[in-house]
């Protein structure tokens, strides 16, 4: 009776073991549609475990990894995975070394300019996570926020003067 007794205790007061699914990195993003219901335009993702914004990079004299992907016509808050589709800088996502990472989505719309961050773009917030590219799992990054045009501060010691150019105005 005591060994039932005992038996029926072990067997309802051990919690079964689960085992842990290890799942690769992807990153979800979705858009709120604030500049369009669809865009068009490169996606970035960019990583840091630096504390500067990983949109403020890349950094090439001390790179970390970022990677992109062409993207046309995509619906407001439909998702987008990226994965190992996704041009790398130093490879695919999956080779992501282990780490804490801050991780940053931006969508340049505007190819003809040598910055990142331009009029128009859309970036999500800064997210962190700890782990690599074969079991960091699913980031969800959610872009809301809209580049707004540069303007011209007044200063005393600076003027702004724009002049045509007669080879490129036509």
């Amino acid at each position: 009776m005591l060994a039932l007794a005992l038996t029926t205790t072990l067997l309802t007061a051990a919690p079964a073991a689960q085992e842990s699914v290890v799942r690769p990195l992807t990153i979800s993003v979705t858009h709120d549609g604030s500049v369009g219901d669809q865009l068009s335009g490169r996606l970035y993702i960019m990583l840091t475990q630096g504390r500067r914004p990983p949109i403020s990079g890349p950094n090439w004299f001390g790179p970390e990894p970022f990677f992109a992907m062409d993207v046309t016509d995509w619906s407001a808050n439909d998702p987008l995975v990226v994965a190992d589709q996704a041009i790398g800088m130093d490879g695919p996502i999956s080779t992501l070394p282990d780490g804490k990472w801050g991780v940053q989505a931006l969508l340049r719309r505007n190819p003809d300019t040598a910055r990142l961050v331009t009029d128009g773009a859309v970036h999500s917030d800064i997210t962190q996570f700890a782990g690599s590219g074969v079991d960091a799992g699913e980031i969800a990054l959610a872009m809301t926020t809209v580049i707004q045009p540069r303007t011209w501060k007044p200063h005393e010691r600076l003027r702004l003067v724009e002049v045509p150019s007669e080879m490129l105005s036509d």
